[in-house]
């Protein structure tokens, strides 16, 4: 189509034809090309939310596990500390198991 505009020369039914096609053509990428720009910026402000109410869910969650660990640990805590005055005065003594006081069927056990 340049050369027959650089020549001078009338441009046919044909070159008319293409010229048209390519014009649509132009305005038809421009248009989808406008339309993949407006997708990807709602795309991205999505994926921008996203990423906040997810920070702040993982947050509340992470709160919320860090107290139930605190309080199981003050539990567990308060827990031996009432269990092991009870323990110290008890004294274990090893038994030591002699040949002639096991019999060959019988487990060894110990008593205290």
């Amino acid at each position: 189509l340049d050369k027959l505009r650089e020549a001078g020369a009338a441009p046919d039914f044909k070159s008319m034809n293409l010229e048209d096609e390519i014009n649509t053509l132009k305005e038809e990428s421009t248009e989808l090309w406008t339309e993949v720009e407006t997708v990807s910026r709602r795309l991205s402000r999505d994926i921008e939310r996203f990423k906040v109410e997810f920070r702040e869910k993982m947050h509340s969650t992470m709160e919320s596990f860090h107290s139930i660990q605190k309080e199981y640990a003050e539990k567990f805590t308060l827990g031996w500390a009432e269990v092991l005055p009870d323990l110290k005065p008890l004294e274990t003594k090893p038994v030591q198991a002699t040949p002639e006081s096991v019999k060959a069927d019988e487990p060894i056990t110990t008593t205290i």
